[in-house]
């Protein structure tokens, strides 16, 4: 209701600029508009949302320390929209639904429960019929993860075992357990409580949420087997690289650098307007891994250091603004016959970074299907920005006026040609013998590319609805790893 109310002031700001309204009334409907923000502000200080708790957490685990949760609550004051965090599931007893008897209403109270703990972006866009209920065809999602790019993510982010425990619990468990018993055999025992602190950070934010942690940690797992880089990593290396790409957004506020820097938030002045969501999401991953006394006893101090090196290296390569620094790094090297990640660390991890980069923005390479509902949260998150912008008369980008919305296709479009196709294409040439990338991902892009120039000047919404109430199936073969 908060955001419905504030888009009505920015609408009626917009109304009265449209027809010249004289600048007094223009003077007094920004007064009017700061004091609401103010008033927001205050309101939402007085009572910071607690952090949400999953089905999985272990009440006995030791949390992040008390400062820095406190930290982080007040950092992100100025810099989200009130809104209501208090939701949190129960125990697993009185969560469990009965599989037989689970009525269509009950569901879609699950749905927006759960989409609103940013746990699914809702129900999947393809034209298959799914039993969220069955527990088989949940396991055979969960096998396809880290080994199949074409895998319906959101599919099975609306499994009842994954809406009753977690995108990030459910996915980590699969991904890391492996890895975890090269480490020690008493890894995976204590790795739940871990990855679900780390999801109760994550907020329900439209994009930037923990379905989005999970897919990117899913995508990197894909691209490094597809790449043949694995086989080049000790268990510890791989660990920090799945942890990382899982927390690589962990309290993300749904705003941008850009906007913090603006507003001075707490964030920009603690880590001087550079990198500040990336430092932070680096930070806290880091705060919730050294809380756990299990992990570091299984653990040297040398190995602890490369975690989260490796950690601050993956997680500060996402923030878009370092984007060709991190791609030249791999191109200068390849054009001047220097770089072998075989046998060179330096260059490996130049590799490493790069895969996570690519599947931080990994649904630019997902099936049309799945790329615009992914598509569509972002720019709802974008928008939800824009509305915060006018209120406090700050100016606005393309990407954040929601007025512009029939620009999105051509935005899309100059992403897809200035950041994503160079980053790709370093990817397929940093390892000539890997076809994989070329058969399935360059195929989505160009198609992706292809539909963002067909749609030109059409907004999101009549996109997605077009592509609903189309009869068209989509035929999507199965993209295996190994």
């Amino acid at each position: 209701m908060v955001r419905d109310f504030t888009y009505s002031i920015v609408e009626l700001e917009r109304f009265l600029t449209e027809h010249n309204a004289d600048d007094g009334i223009m003077h007094a409907l920004r007064n009017i508009k700061h004091a609401i923000y103010d008033y927001q502000i205050m309101k939402f200080g007085l009572q910071p949302p607690p952090l949400q708790n999953s089905t999985v957490s272990s009440k006995s685990a030791k949390w992040v320390p008390k400062s820095h949760v406190q930290m982080f609550l007040q950092s992100i004051l100025c810099a989200c929209s009130p809104t209501d965090n208090s939701t949190h599931l129960e125990d697993d007893a009185s969560t469990s639904l009965s599989v037989g008897s689970e009525t269509q209403g009950s569901r879609n109270s699950s749905i927006t429960s759960v989409a609103g703990k940013g746990w699914t972006i809702g129900e999947s866009a393809r034209n298959t019929k799914i039993d969220y209920n069955d527990e088989k065809m949940y396991q055979e999602h969960l096998k396809q993860l880290g080994r199949n790019w074409n895998l319906d993510i959101i599919a099975l982010s609306n499994f009842k075992a994954c809406m009753q425990n977690g995108p990030i619990v459910c996915v980590g468990r699969v991904l890391i357990d492996p890895v975890g018993e090269r480490i020690h055999p008493d890894f995976k025992r204590s790795l739940t409580p871990l990855l679900s602190m780390i999801q109760d950070v994550y907020l329900p934010n439209p994009y930037h949420n923990a379905l989005h942690g999970a897919c990117v940690a899913h995508m990197t797992a894909v691209l490094t087997k597809a790449l043949g880089l694995r086989q080049y990593l000790t268990p510890i290396e791989e660990f920090a690289y799945l942890i990382a790409a899982l927390g690589h957004d962990a309290g993300h506020p749904g705003k941008t650098n850009a906007f913090l820097r603006s507003t001075q938030n707490p964030l920009a002045l603690i880590y001087n307007d550079t990198s500040i969501l990336e430092n932070y999401h680096a930070s806290l991953v880091c705060h919730i891994l050294k809380s756990q006394e299990w992990f570091l006893k299984h653990l040297s101090q040398q190995d602890w250091e490369n975690v989260r090196r490796r950690i601050i290296q993956l997680v500060l390569a996402t923030d878009m603004m370092s984007h060709f620094t991190h791609v030249n790094n791999v191109k200068d090297r390849r054009l001047n016959g220097t770089f072998d990640y075989k046998k060179n660390a330096e260059d490996l991890w130049y590799l490493m970074v790069l895969c996570i980069k690519m599947a931080d923005i990994g649904h630019n390479f997902l099936p049309w299907c799945d790329h615009l509902p992914w598509t569509k949260v972002l720019f709802d998150e974008f928008h939800m920005q824009g509305d915060e912008e006018r209120l406090l008369s700050m100016p606005l980008l393309l990407f954040f006026d929601r007025s512009r919305s029939a620009d999105i296709p051509d935005s899309q479009l100059g992403f897809f040609q200035g950041f994503t196709m160079p980053l790709m294409e370093e990817l397929t040439l940093a390892n000539p013998e890997s076809e994989y990338i070329k058969r399935y991902i360059i195929v989505h892009a160009h198609n992706n590319l292809e539909n963002w120039k067909k749609y030109s000047k059409r907004s999101l919404d009549d996109i997605a609805h077009e592509l609903e109430s189309s009869d068209e199936v989509a035929v999507i073969e199965d993209a295996f790893v190994d």
